[in-house]
């Protein structure tokens, strides 16, 4: 299967010369590296570093006989708030403005409807497109999709 090769995100450096790809992909960068900012769970404000970090020994050891150490450093949000990183929430790309990335983009255009002719049928969006036919494909009953986990056709 042919695969898009993956691009390399230029680091920013003032004063250069972008093209509009490149812009994109830096803007793609710090949107995916800001949606996974650590957030307070008792607040929702967004947490800082404090510079101090938790050990945990997690009592696996490799051939040589050292131990694995686990590191999470510590964040604070402005009402004073402590946590360590992966306790808080992630901020996500959700809300009210959602930040569509380009593999967002692709498959909606995947799962869009090109009617040959005019307009497609709303009531594909709405909902009865699941409905059967005499005449058409056999479906699992309410029963079966819960009991067997069966799928929506046969």
């Amino acid at each position: 299967m042919w695969k898009r090769e993956e691009e390399e995100t230029p680091e920013f450096e003032e004063g250069r010369e972008y093209t509009n790809r490149q812009m994109e992909l830096m803007a793609d960068a710090w949107l995916r590296e800001d949606a996974r900012a650590e957030m307070c769970r008792t607040c929702g404000a967004r947490g800082v570093l404090t510079g101090k970090v938790k050990t945990l020994a997690e009592g696996v050891t490799d051939k040589a006989g050292n131990e694995l150490h686990l590191e999470f450093p510590e964040y604070v949000c402005e009402k004073d708030h402590h946590w360590f990183q992966g306790e808080g929430e992630a901020r996500g790309i959700g809300g009210e403005a959602p930040i569509l990335f380009e593999e967002h983009l692709q498959s909606r255009r995947r799962r869009e409807i090109f009617p040959t002719n005019g307009t497609p049928d709303p009531s594909i969006v709405a909902g009865i497109y699941n409905r059967t036919h005499p005449q058409g494909r056999k479906v699992n009953s309410k029963e079966q999709r819960s009991r067997n986990g069966a799928s929506w056709y046969r």
